[in-house]
């Protein structure tokens, strides 16, 4: 049976290029070392750092291992993932197997989710809204393609404050760190940049009696395109008891190709509609 929700094709075949913005001339490409600038970016710097480059990222595919922890489901994984922006949303297509044998697979829009588990044979869906149950917080936010890159940077329209962590100098490149805070909300926010990388490589959500509500580290950097990337992204949310770790074996950033984002199961399967308590 082809599973093909009508709104969310035209979605999907209506997929355009996400805009793009420009960088400023203090936004230089990352060389691995320590900058002049450091330790005396301010946050614009450090944002039009971490973004540089990035604008031109419309897709990805990836060959990975998966592990997954949430109420509904665990495991560890092979994993082909596929990836793309929309001025819509980001959609994701995810295959996942375990000693050769098919365990599931993933599609999320930007709207809606569908989780086929193969051992079950079960379908899960619903909209993207109701999959606290089923889907690690970061691949629900709408913003998946951000969280498995690592693109997270400081977002404009909150009162952000910088801090150096670290050394500043060049021997030293591991320890120089930018702390960003913000307590904007109900939430405070922290994001620790590596200024030699222009990446992030922790972001956390706290609500306000300090408990940690979201967490996101990205280590193991690599050069992918021109672009330090890192290797392995883990994402936890405590209270969801919602955890996911990825470490990419191979990743090509905008493919000539990717396969349709449908999801096909097999006549029988069993369908459960999520819907938030």
């Amino acid at each position: 049976m082809r599973l093909r929700p009508l709104h969310i094709l035209s979605v999907l075949l209506g997929a355009a290029l996400l805009a793009a913005g420009c960088a400023g001339p203090r936004a230089t490409t990352a060389t691995g070392e320590v900058p002049a600038s450091y330790p005396n970016d301010s946050v614009a710097d450090i944002r039009r750092a971490v973004t540089r480059g990035t604008d031109t990222l419309r897709a990805f595919r990836a060959e990975a291992r998966l592990s997954v922890d949430t109420p509904a489901r665990n495991g560890r994984f092979s994993s082909k993932i596929y990836a793309k922006r929309t001025p819509q949303g980001d959609s994701l297509l995810m295959t996942l197997s375990k000693l050769g044998f098919e365990g599931g697979r993933v599609l999320v829009t930007p709207d809606s989710f569908f989780v086929y588990d193969a051992v079950r044979g079960e379908l899960t869906y619903g909209a993207l809204d109701d999959a606290s149950t089923a889907l690690p917080a970061p691949l629900r936010s709408g913003r998946a393609f951000e969280n498995l890159l690592g693109l997270a940077a400081p977002a404009e329209g909150r009162d952000w404050q910088v801090r150096p962590g670290g050394s500043a100098t060049s021997s030293d490149t591991s320890e120089a760190r930018y702390i960003l805070t913000s307590s904007a909300g109900r939430r405070k926010r922290t994001l620790t940049v590596d200024p030699t990388r222009r990446r992030a490589l922790r972001y956390t959500e706290r609500d306000p009696d300090g408990t940690l509500l979201e967490e996101r580290r990205f280590s193991q950097f690599g050069r992918f395109g021109g672009l330090f990337l890192p290797r392995r992204v883990q994402l936890r949310r405590p209270q969801d008891q919602s955890n996911a770790s990825v470490f990419y074996r191979d990743l090509t950033l905008n493919p000539s190709s990717l396969p349709p984002f449908a999801l096909d199961v097999p006549e029988g399967t069993e369908h459960t509609h999520a819907r938030a308590p």
